[in-house]
């Protein structure tokens, strides 16, 4: 008996004593969020935002832009990820970024039920000393209550050309090819008296600050097939109309015997800046079949340059598709400068001719100014999309005949131009088309240029040709 009353008191001392303890233990664990209760469910998977990451073409010692991987846990509970890595580790090209973290290994990270984790991955891949593109392609793998689950990464390498190492001057006679992209960090010069060569098909990516400066000779010879593209450096779909991202192909005085031919100038500042005073009017710079879009200031600035332009475009600058100023000798025959404005604001016309630029109130430059323009359309978003400010002081000859001319000045009412009727683009304007619709006040309106037979794309024009770049097919 007595054994027995004192083994009755030790249970019951223990119980009271441990009571505190379990209403603690129980209040605690009652009052837990379920979604902080870490589960060891081995049913419960991960679920990801997409089962590839894949990355637009990068070039070779060139990083990539970041891209993100959502991981969500869907289970009501919390689970822990018990390791993430990547399936080549150390020796991958990739890299990944979890709570600011850059490494290619973790180890228990925990997330909440229903909540989700942010995974950032980027690539940066090593020469392969390879003409083609090449893919490079790993994973991503997460490891949950014993579930192993992965998501790819693939990517195209792409080797190329670079120049780094601040300005460079080309050598003379210098030729580029289209066996690999020419890819330049900082700037080039082709010095008086050289010439760079850029045969067709050839992809150029000009880095952000980078600039083509020219005091010799360009020649860009491309074809409607196999054009030659100066754009930036970054492929990625997003950055592919966005301008601003190079300087631009600079003409210096002393240049001469330009010649670009079926040409894309993408995404810079300015798409050509001329600046080539002379004693003559002689072309300085030929421009013809190319398209020069999405500049973050102007398509082609002059500066009392000489310029002939055909068959071509430009369109989507910030301020100005032309601008020729300080006077010079322009001809422009069957082009298209449109001007929209869905990516920037403006309140000037877009094409302008003057005779005088004024750089500071004691820094004014002048020269004589003749303008030709035949078969052109010339159309923006504003009602005022062409201006001429001469000063009185100096020649200011213009021609104008058939042109498509979007304008608040009557005086341009004359030589079969039309006024203001819209030129029927296809497509939105946003999108860039630059071809005439079906009833198009444009087609069969032009008049007749000699040498000129054929449109932006080598399709023969009809007689009469249409006003534009391109001609209407039915």
């Amino acid at each position: 008996m007595k054994n027995k009353t004192s083994l009755f008191k030790i249970l019951h001392g223990n119980l009271l004593y441990s009571l505190p303890g379990i209403l603690f233990l129980w209040y605690a664990t009652a009052c837990e969020p379920q979604d902080e209760i870490i589960s060891t469910d081995g049913s419960i998977t991960l679920r990801f935002s997409a089962d590839t990451v894949f990355f637009d073409t990068v070039f070779t010692t060139l990083g990539s832009v970041t891209k993100r991987l959502s991981v969500r846990n869907p289970s009501s509970n919390a689970v822990e990820i018990s390791k993430v890595s990547l399936g080549q580790g150390g020796l991958s090209p990739y890299s990944i970024i979890i709570n600011g973290v850059e490494s290619d290994f973790w180890e228990n990270i925990s997330v909440l039920g229903g909540d989700s984790i942010l995974v950032l991955a980027k690539v940066q891949i090593d020469p392969a000393d390879e003409n083609l593109p090449f893919i490079i392609q790993d994973s991503i793998i997460f490891e949950t209550n014993g579930n192993v689950q992965d998501v790819k990464l693939v990517s195209w390498g792409q080797d190329a050309r670079f120049f780094r190492g601040g300005l460079q001057t080309l050598p003379c006679d210098a030729v580029w090819d289209r066996q690999r992209p020419y890819v330049v960090y900082d700037s080039l010069f082709v010095p008086e008296g050289c010439q760079l060569t850029i045969t067709e098909g050839t992809q150029v990516h000009m880095n952000p600050g980078a600039a083509l400066f020219v005091t010799g000779s360009l020649k860009v010879e491309g074809s409607a097939e196999n054009l030659v593209v100066f754009q930036g450096v970054r492929l990625e779909k997003r950055y592919e109309d966005v301008a601003g991202q190079w300087q631009g192909i600079y003409f210096l005085e002393g240049s001469k015997n330009n010649i670009i031919e079926h040409a894309n100038i993408k995404n810079a500042i300015f798409g050509l800046y001329l600046g080539t005073p002379d004693t003559d009017d002689l072309p300085d710079v030929k421009v013809g079949y190319s398209v020069i879009q999405n500049m973050s200031f102007a398509g082609i600035q002059c500066f009392s340059a000489d310029l002939y332009m055909y068959n071509s475009v430009v369109s989507n600058c910030a301020r100005y598709t032309i601008a020729g100023l300080a006077g010079g000798n322009y001809t422009f025959h069957h082009n298209t400068l449109l001007n929209y404005q869905f990516d920037f604001l403006r309140d000037e016309p877009s094409n302008v001719f003057s005779d005088v630029f004024e750089a500071s109130e004691t820094n004014v430059f002048q020269e004589d100014l003749t303008l030709e323009m035949v078969n052109n359309i010339v159309w923006g978003s504003l009602e005022e999309e062409l201006l001429f400010a001469p000063s009185g002081n100096n020649l200011f000859e213009t021609t104008l005949s058939h042109n498509l001319i979007r304008t608040e000045n009557q005086d341009f009412d004359v030589n079969n131009n039309i006024l203001n009727q819209s030129p029927n683009i296809k497509g939105v304007p946003s999108e860039q088309i630059f071809a005439l619709d079906t009833l198009s006040p444009a087609k069969d309106a032009g008049t007749v240029i000699i040498g000129i037979n054929d449109d932006l794309e080598k399709k023969l024009r009809d007689v009469p040709p249409d006003i534009g770049a391109l001609e209407r097919k039915e």
